[in-house]
């Protein structure tokens, strides 16, 4: 043990381990801390107790204020005869009926599918793996009517000729002796039989090349005449636009950079009169004569567009200039479009028009936000786009995230895309290239829809029985807090019974009376005392518990006043605390009479529902009341015992701290103590064992 730098051998002196002895009367001294620690260890065990009773005291408010809402107790229930035709839900002010429902027809989404595909047709002159396949054909053999046919990596459909020699579908398929000849009609392959032979078959077992799937004619059915089932030469819908192979090409535009003001279609700059543009169209560089100025965005993109085709020399509205926002914007922005025929070959990925030189104002060189991408406009809601950049599956995935409110998709056989709107009804979605051509480019501009219809029904008894019309299939309003899922058409009628939910109630005060049994337990386990074990609840003893036991007890026995007889208490309706229909049970817990309660709320749901909502005298309100004013956050019973015994938990905390320095001091004491008596006794051993050796060297001893 060392002290203040000493280094010291315990006892080396006295022959007593005097860190031990230290040790031990240390441990002696520190019998009231253990003591303390102790009785908190018992503080937090009540403390734990009241929290374990203030969380099954919120449960039951929450389970018996349930009881309070007319959704519970007066819950209703609709049935219907046939759920794949119709289904329904009932609100608690529904009546209670039967009717009978006619579904004669569904409402639909209106649709628009591209009007032509969207990729080229099949390049027939070029390698197979190049010719716009949607599952690219692999080298190998391919069987027509027994006859293996092998195309290797620089077949193509057709090489014009089209003879014995030629390394093309059409001349390997047309002298390969399979009696077949081979076409491609309207971007589809066709197989005919040669007059007389024998229907077409296709594919065997030792097929290397998937050239039948990738023309889309494996797995037809033996015939005559074999067309493929889809478009061959179809869009790359995970390639950029600008390289997505499509039947249009792509316009370039330019969208100007935030210019909006403080009011909408005003810059928030004002340009300056004399102002000048310098633009770039197709390789060649123009500078605009001077634009008139002002705020008006209208007014300003009108003049910039007459301007920009007049410097490049154009027809008035090649260069286009519009102003539109992004969703959840105003008219914020310029969008500049060439809509001349658009560039093609190694050029077609450069955008063909560019804003080199123009007052920040304008917000319309790369410098001030302007940006390379194209915009179009869904219902109204903004999508942008780049062409060297995007794909159509990634435009299609902006459209769905967007709140167009339409689903985006492609049909990879017909090569189309399709827009569905998210509604039901003969809603028209409209559409607009606002920068760029991307709708016209893929066939949606101008697309003839296909519009959605309203749901035709009629229902026996309402409004004579008339055929009635809703934009969607779930209909309500029609029958008063009934709401009808209308789900197949049907010549028959289907049966709708709107009833009393008894079970839905019923489960509802089951609840309340089984949170009632586990509170009342948690309460009587605190409180109780364990001969066997001879251990105690945390709170045993605890008159406060105890109080909170006998009033719960009593509210669940009060009688409300103004209630019909049978419906003025809990027991009336079939609630006890003992056996079914029998009060004075001293457990503690709730029984249920199902039979009798099940009967009072089909008989008279609304009496059992004022049972616990009355005011003032209703059991939930009573218990609500009760609760709330034992967990009070500051002056509940609850809380103030809880801050009571964290009170008592610091101030041990303070006593055991102080003991425990003053055990510190003490064991420092003790060692220097037993140090000082240590030095003392070897300073008395050395001194004799001089005094030995003096005496032997005089021969005293």
């Amino acid at each position: 043990m060392a002290v203040a730098g000493d280094f010291r051998i315990s006892g080396l002196a006295s022959g007593y381990d005097t860190a031990q002895l230290i040790e031990q009367l240390i441990a002696i001294e520190r019998r009231p801390v253990l003591q303390m620690q102790k009785r908190q260890d018992r503080i937090k065990a009540r403390s734990d107790a009241w929290r374990d009773i203030t969380t099954r005291l919120s449960n039951l408010k929450s389970k018996i204020s349930s009881l309070k809402l007319a959704g519970t107790m007066n819950a209703k229930s609709a049935s219907s005869s046939d759920d794949k035709l119709l289904t329904a839900a009932a609100e608690p002010g529904a009546a209670n009926s039967v009717y009978k429902i006619w579904v004669d027809q569904l409402a639909t989404s209106t649709r628009v599918t591209s009007g032509r595909q969207v990729g080229r047709e099949l390049d027939l002159g070029v390698k197979l793996s190049e010719a716009g396949f949607a599952i690219t054909p692999t080298v190998g053999t391919f069987t027509i009517n027994g006859v293996a046919i092998r195309i290797d990596a620089d077949t193509v459909m057709s090489d014009g000729v089209d003879n014995a020699d030629s390394n093309s579908i059409f001349g390997k398929i047309n002298h390969s002796g399979a009696g077949v000849t081979a076409s491609v009609e309207e971007n589809r392959l066709v197989l005919r039989a040669e007059p007389d032979a024998e229907p077409i078959r296709l594919g065997s077992g030792g097929d290397t090349s998937n050239f039948l799937t990738a023309a889309k004619v494996l797995g037809i059915p033996a015939g005559d005449t074999i067309t493929s089932y889809g478009a061959l030469g179809v869009a790359r819908t995970t390639a950029a636009l600008n390289k997505a192979r499509l039947a249009a090409g792509m316009s370039h535009s330019i969208t100007g950079g935030v210019a909006e003001g403080e009011v909408e279609g005003k810059l928030a700059t004002a340009l300056e009169a004399g102002t000048t543009v310098t633009f770039t169209y197709r390789g060649e560089e123009y500078t605009t004569s001077a634009l008139s100025g002002g705020d008006d965005m209208e007014l300003i993109a009108a003049e910039l567009q007459a301007k920009m085709n007049e410097a490049a020399g154009l027809d008035s509205g090649v260069i286009r200039v519009r102003i539109s926002g992004l969703e959840g914007k105003a008219n914020d922005r310029f969008v500049i479009t060439d809509t001349a025929e658009p560039m093609s070959g190694d050029d077609a990925a450069d955008n063909s028009i560019m804003v080199n030189e123009a007052s920040d104002a304008l917000k319309l060189t790369l410098a001030d936000g302007a940006t390379t991408r194209g915009m179009f406009k869904i219902n109204g809601v903004a999508i942008q786009y780049d062409a060297n950049r995007d794909a159509i599956n990634d435009i299609i995935n902006r459209i769905n995230a967007s709140t167009a409110n339409v689903t985006a998709a492609y049909d990879g056989l017909s090569d189309r895309l399709v827009l569905t709107s998210k509604e039901t009804g003969g809603l028209t979605i409209t559409m607009d290239d606002v920068g760029g051509n991307f709708l016209a480019a893929v066939g949606l501009a101008g697309a003839e829809q296909e519009y959605g219809k309203n749901a035709l029904f009629r229902i026996d008894g309402v409004q004579g029985g008339v055929q009635l019309s809703s934009a969607s299939n779930t209909v309500s309003g029609v029958l008063t807090n009934v709401t009808l899922d209308l789900r197949e058409v049907s010549d028959d009628p289907v049966t709708l019974t709107v009833s009393q939910n008894v079970d839905s109630a019923y489960n509802a005060v089951r609840g309340f009376v089984d949170q009632y049994g586990s509170t009342m337990d948690l309460l009587s386990s605190l409180t109780a005392y364990d001969k066997e074990t001879k251990t105690a609840g945390a709170l045993q003893g605890n008159s406060a518990v105890r109080g909170i036991q006998t009033s719960l007890r009593r509210l669940a026995m009060v009688s409300v006043e103004g209630q019909p007889k049978g419906f003025d208490s809990l027991l009336a309706i079939g609630i006890s605390t003992g056996a079914p229909g029998k009060a004075g049970s001293r457990t503690g817990a709730l029984t249920i009479d199902e039979a009798k309660l099940k009967e009072a709320l089909r008989t008279d749901p609304q009496s059992v529902l004022r049972l616990f909502n009355e005011a003032e005298q209703g059991i939930s309100v009573q218990y609500e009341k009760y609760i709330d004013e034992l967990v009070k956050s500051t002056s509940g019973l609850i809380s103030q015992t809880q801050n009571i015994l964290k009170d008592q938990t610091r101030e041990i905390d303070r006593r055991i701290q102080e003991m425990e320095a003053r055990l510190e001091k003490r064991k420092e004491s003790l060692v220097r103590q037993y140090t000082q008596m240590e030095k003392a006794l070897a300073a008395m051993y050395q001194q004799q064992m001089w005094m030995d050796s003096q005496f032997s060297s005089m021969g005293i001893w």
